[in-house]
């Protein structure tokens, strides 16, 4: 699937890609800006469980030279990661 056809899943909203601000599919969350508290919640939340013993946590975003507060949290976008073996 595309992103443009991804994007024309969400009924009732315009399906040109870069119009949507918010997009939310199951447990994908595609949003243009990141708020670094609600949308690092759960990554947190896994990072701070001491049974996991989780040094760091990658965050996929949809752009490159996002930055992060936390040091635990690793931002990489997603062109990156696609193009990693």
């Amino acid at each position: 699937m595309t992103g443009s056809s991804a994007l024309r899943i969400e009924a009732g909203r315009d399906s040109l890609a870069g119009r949507i601000a918010s997009l939310e599919l199951g447990t994908l969350l595609l949003r243009r800006r990141i708020d670094p508290h609600r949308d690092t919640l759960g990554l947190r939340t896994f990072l701070e469980k001491r049974h996991y013993n989780a040094p760091f946590g990658v965050l996929v975003t949809m752009l490159d030279g996002v930055e992060m507060r936390d040091p635990r949290i690793v931002p990489v976008s997603l062109r990156s990661l696609l193009m990693t073996r």
